[in-house]
C-alpha cells in the first residue's frame, strides 16, 4: 500500500511540475522597447538603392528598367 501511495504521489508532483513548465509566460513590451525596434527597422533593406523607370527588372516588389545600388 505505500508503494502505490508513494507512486501516486510521484506522478501527482511530476503533473504539478510539468504544468509549471509549460506555462506560458507573456512578457509586456515597453513603448521605450517598441520605438527602439521601430527606429532601428526604419529604412531597413532601402539604403543604397535607387529605382528608375518602369520594366522588367525587379526592385523592392516594383518591376523597373534600372536599378543603381551602393551609393549612400
Amino acid at each position: 500500500m505505500k508503494k502505490i501511495l508513494f507512486a501516486f504521489c510521484i506522478a501527482v508532483l511530476c503533473c504539478l511540475c510539468f504544468k509549471k513548465s509549460s506555462a506560458k509566460e507573456q512578457h509586456e513590451v515597453s513603448d521605450l522597447t517598441l520605438a527602439n525596434i521601430e527606429s532601428l527597422t526604419q529604412n531597413e533593406g532601402t539604403l543604397g538603392i535607387l529605382c528608375i523607370g518602369e520594366g522588367s527588372i525587379d526592385c523592392q516588389g516594383r518591376k523597373v528598367k534600372l536599378v543603381i545600388s551602393g551609393f549612400r
